[in-house]
């Protein structure tokens, strides 16, 4: 049995040792481009077809990726014709064999690639449907015709890829929105250090501030009270008891403001280190 499909193709292969190895290959990744090529090559492998490959929108430019064997024999021309006509298909699977003869434009250019059988992967989100990527699946080695188990496997591998691509693009929306909230932070941390740098020199500024102030007040301060002192003492002559009160208050209040000085200048010192 080996030898004769080597070399004859048998038609005969188990769906479901098919979906089994798929469904493993998928839960080892979920990037976007890998679970198409992953599951292009089990297709492949398993139909027997001379080619399964995705097509997929770039994100950086308009045209259509091919995403598994590059290989297919599509011109830019016709590939632009075959996507505007996947666009406006709005049924999930395309037999080439069934199409019209009003297509026969795309029929032929499908044929001339060897295609068989175009799947849409779409996904519905919220009501709207987006149409992710197109596998296109190439004919039998055998050159025989896909049997309708073909069609119906390739439904289900369908709905299993866009299982596994609703779950890819979940991911893609948390790191974007992890990234989004990673240059959030990064910004408003900017902003903080900023804000912070700002106040640090408006608080230096404060700081210079008072220690001269406190140093110009401290000077005059300074005559005021020796004067009075001298005058306490006697030096410019007998004062009354009543000239001695006032002149003690004013003292005191002297002292009290020098002490205050004194404070400030005590706090500029230790802010400066």
């Amino acid at each position: 049995n080996k030898a004769t499909q080597k070399i004859f193709f048998r038609e005969a292969y188990d769906p479901t040792e098919m979906m089994a190895e798929l469904n493993k290959t998928l839960l080892s990744t979920i990037e976007l481009k890998k679970i198409l090529s992953l599951t292009s090559n089990i297709v492949e492998k398993h139909l027997n077809v001379e080619f399964c490959a995705c097509m997929m929108p770039s994100s950086i430019d308009q045209r259509m990726h091919i995403v598994g064997r590059t290989s297919i024999a599509l011109n830019k021309e016709d590939e632009s014709k075959v996507v505007l006509f996947l666009q406006n298909f709005h049924k999930d699977r395309l037999d080439v064999g069934q199409l019209p003869d009003i297509e026969n434009g795309i029929k032929r250019i499908l044929n001339n690639a060897e295609v068989a059988v175009v799947n849409r992967l779409a996904i519905n989100k919220l009501g709207t449907v987006r149409t992710v990527a197109y596998m296109l699946v190439g004919v039998k080695k055998s050159g025989k015709r896909s049997p309708a188990q073909d069609y119906q496997l390739l439904d289900a591998v369908a709905s299993v890829v866009v299982m596994a691509i609703q779950n890819a693009l979940h991911y893609e929306e948390v790191q974007q929105f992890n990234i989004t909230l990673q240059q959030k932070v990064e910004e408003a941390t900017h902003k903080l250090r900023a804000t912070n740098e700002k106040l640090k020199r408006m608080d230096e500024t404060k700081d210079e501030f008072i220690s001269m102030a406190s140093h110009q007040l401290r000077t005059p301060l300074t005559s005021v009270k020796g004067y009075v002192s001298m005058v306490l003492d006697g030096d410019v002559g007998p004062i009354n008891p009543q000239q001695r009160e006032l002149l003690n208050q004013s003292f005191s209040s002297s002292q009290r403001m020098a002490n205050l000085i004194s404070d400030l200048l005590n706090l500029s010192r230790i802010n400066t280190g």
